[in-house]
Parts: structure tokens; sequence; C-alpha cells
């Protein structure tokens, strides 16, 4: 099935995972990642396999040649939080990022999450990667990405609609229908996790599913004492907890520091912040500490400088 796209090609080629390189023109070639193969444990880059990569990486530098990188998994966690996921970015995320950005590789082309994002990662050599993560072509943001790096090394990425495909979607661009689902999709999550559980819990989960379907932000407001802001308090809080998951998956998410929403986020956290100071602890890995607030506030909005869907960069 892949045998037309580069794997029928291959210069070199693992056989327990079923990585390769390709050489795709005169001077560039293309290092695949295979890290959820059945001789590859789910999600992983190991010693073997990294071994096996060194030394194609190091012929392509003997033949000078520029080599670019593909893999299932985001190498750089698409958005903050999700360095808390274990399923939603390579196992030792940063050994990986720094293995390839040391060993020539300045830009990685990923997927899985179903997310528009564009992150840089700088190793301690202070050599850099680019992770552009990209979404799927049947559900929101339904995007797809045209790279180019032109003479002077600029790379561009711009990433493109997925155009009209012939379905009902009852007048709405199909940009506008896989959004409205998958908003919708994301409230029915939250309301789904607010069910079950067994005596005092399955009641409290009932009555507070009952008022999320309800409830509005002006009304959080004032339970939590946190400051109104007249125009956008009247949005229900389910409309806000969709257009947040909608923003994030989308990219260049709105809700930078000093929005409305990322105000109200802030205030919540702020009212839950000795909550927080309790989870913090059990969610550390190898000593290091995690601000769960900070991750949160920079998961709702890009405050990275550039755009997750159309980004310029300079390439050594």
């Amino acid at each position: 099935m892949y045998g037309d796209f580069g794997y029928g090609n291959a210069i070199a080629f693992d056989e327990p995972t079923h990585s390769y390189m390709v050489e795709i023109s005169d001077g560039v070639r293309m290092l695949a990642i295979h890290c959820d193969s059945k001789g590859q444990p789910k999600g992983t880059m190991d010693d073997r396999l990294m071994a096996w990569a060194k030394e194609q990486l190091n012929k392509a530098r003997k033949d000078n040649c520029s080599v670019f990188a593909i893999c299932h998994y985001p190498i750089i966690p698409p958005v903050p939080v999700f360095e808390l996921v274990g399923d939603a970015k390579i196992k030792d995320w940063r050994k990986i990022a720094s293995f390839l950005a040391d060993n020539g590789v300045e830009l990685v082309l990923t997927g899985h999450m179903h997310i528009q994002s564009i992150n840089e990662f700088y190793s301690e050599k202070d050599n850099r990667l680019i992770d552009v993560c990209t979404s799927a072509l049947v559900g929101s943001p339904a995007k797809y990405r045209k790279i180019t790096i032109d003479e002077n090394s600029v790379l561009k990425v711009k990433s493109l609609d997925v155009p009209d495909f012939g379905w009902d979607l009852n007048g709405l661009t199909p940009q506008e229908y896989f959004d409205n689902h998958f908003s919708t999709a994301i409230i029915a999550r939250v309301r789904g996790a607010l069910g079950g559980g067994k005596g005092i819990i399955k009641h409290l989960k009932a009555f507070a599913r009952k008022k999320f379907d309800k409830i509005t932000i002006v009304t959080v407001k004032r339970l939590l004492f946190i400051k109104r802001d007249k125009e956008f308090d009247k949005k229900r809080f389910a409309d806000f907890v969709g257009e947040v998951g909608l923003g994030i998956f989308t990219g260049d998410s709105p809700y930078v520091e000093g929005t409305p929403g990322y105000n109200f986020l802030a205030g919540i956290l702020s009212r839950a912040s000795f909550v927080l100071k309790k989870i913090e602890p059990k969610l550390c890995k190898n000593g290091e500490k995690i601000d769960l607030r900070g991750m949160l506030l920079n998961t709702i909005g890009n405050n990275k400088g550039f755009s997750d869907n159309n980004a310029e960069f300079t390439l050594k």
C-alpha cells in the first residue's frame, strides 16, 4: 500500500520496525520513523532504532544531503498540557528531539493527535527541531499543509482547508460542518464524564450534569467571585468549553492573555489553586516540577510568537 509513496524506493530499511530512509530528490532525504510497529513498543524510539537512524543520518551528512523526518507520533507535545498525556507524544520526547536536532534533522512532520500545531525545541547543544503536527482530513479542523523551502533556506508552512467533497452539509462549508461536530463532541464528553458513580457521588454528578447544560458564564463568575465582563458573560458555560476544545485543536487558539476567555479561566484556576497544588506533585515525573496553571493557560492560547497554521522559519 505504501510502495508508491517512498517506501518502495528506500535506500535503507530497518527490518524490525519498517522504518526507512528515502532520497525524495537530489540532495534531500526523508527519514521515516515507525514508532508503533510490531517490532517497536507503541509510541517509542528505542536505542536500537536510534542507532540505526544515526547511521543513516551520518551517511546523509557524508553524502551532503539534507534530511527531514516523518513520524506518526508528535515528537514535541503539540500543546503544553499534552506533556501530561502519555499517548499524546513520543515517549522520552526530549531525548528523541535532542537526538534528531543534534544529528542534522531540523524538521519533522507528525500527526496522531489530529491537531494543528507547530512547535520548536532546542537541544542542550542549541540545535533546533521544528515539529509540524497536522490534523486529519476527515474531521475538524480538516486541514492539510503545503510546505516549501526556498533557495534562501526559508521554510514556509501554509495550511489549506479541505475542499467541498460533495456531501450534504446543510448549507455549511466543510470546515463549519466539521467544527460543529467537534465542539458538540467535546461537550458530550464532558457531559458523559458527569455520569455514573455510586451513592452520593452519582447524585452529585447528576446534579452537575443538569447544571452544566444550563449554567452561564455569569453564574460561574458569581459563584467564584470572578470579575464580570458583560458581553462575554452571556455565553453558556458548555458552549465556552466546546469553543476552547475546538480552539486548541484548530491551532492559534484565541484565548491569549488579556482576552475575556483567558481571564475567565485564569479566575477559575486561581480559585482552584489549593487543589492544583495538591495535584501537581502526583503528576511530576523524574523530579521535574509542574506548573499546572501555567500549562493550562498556555494551552488555551497560542503564546509562542508564531502561528500554528501559517509560519516561516529560516533553517540552518
